[in-house]
């Protein structure tokens, strides 16, 4: 595995009509902000043709590795090539790209500068530009005032796909964090928090992809579980 200055992973999961276009973006957009980065396409249990997509990509550009795992799971991905990776700067995005890249130099900037060992990108900042339709929105703001009221957190977004940290520090988050799924965001961000790690969020420009993969109710339940679990924890230490 080489060395690199950044990691930007990319869970994938069935993306095989959309993955070349968004890596070839990804790609594109790193070199003109940085000469040291890997992209790394983690397959989470794909059942079309992303696992061969993904291994092609990899062998046409030696920047692009590819991860397979078998078991579907966008934290479990996101945890496995944060723990594998050398590079300094770690970060994700959502394969579908619905936050703008442009957005990206932004994301990295607190980190360069050693402001912060984890930013998170917000939909829900006051200065962010976002296209979604209302029941989604809404969902999302209810989420945060919960997760705010709960757990005593005030950051405006957690689930945004849109996130960077420096490695040293995420490697001290990343096994004290149980979710493997979308819940792993808000943990991700909790448990940097109680552990004293500073959280800096930056505004995105949004748009959002109307063929998501993410499943709202299940979505929802697993989430307020999450929750009581991590406000049971907290009570208890």
């Amino acid at each position: 595995m080489r060395e690199c200055f950044l990691n930007v992973t990319l869970p994938v999961f069935n993306e095989a009509s959309c993955l070349r276009e968004s890596v070839s973006r990804v790609v594109r957009m790193l070199d003109t902000i940085e000469e040291s980065f890997e992209v790394v396409i983690v397959d989470n249990g794909s059942t079309d043709e992303t696992p061969q997509l993904a291994k092609r990509l990899a062998e046409e550009d030696p920047r692009i590795r590819m991860i397979r795992l078998e078991k579907a799971g966008r934290g479990a991905a996101i945890k496995r090539s944060w723990l594998l990776t050398r590079a300094q700067i770690v970060s994700y995005m959502d394969i579908d790209l619905s936050t703008d890249l442009a957005c990206f130099p932004a994301l990295i900037a607190p980190l360069r500068r050693q402001e912060a060992p984890l930013v998170v990108g917000s939909r829900l900042h006051k200065d962010a530009v976002v296209s979604r339709c209302w029941h989604r929105d809404s969902i999302s703001r209810i989420y945060v005032k919960l997760v705010q009221h709960v757990l005593g957190d005030r950051l405006s977004d957690f689930q945004c796909g849109f996130k960077a940290a420096d490695r040293r520090t995420i490697g001290a988050i990343l096994p004290l964090v149980q979710n493997d799924s979308w819940f792993f965001d808000t943990e991700l961000v909790f448990v940097a928090k109680r552990l004293g790690f500073r959280v800096s969020e930056v505004p995105v420009r949004w748009n959002e992809d109307r063929d998501s993969r993410v499943r709202i109710l299940p979505t929802i339940l697993e989430d307020l579980l999450g929750i009581c679990r991590l406000r049971w924890d907290s009570m208890g230490k």
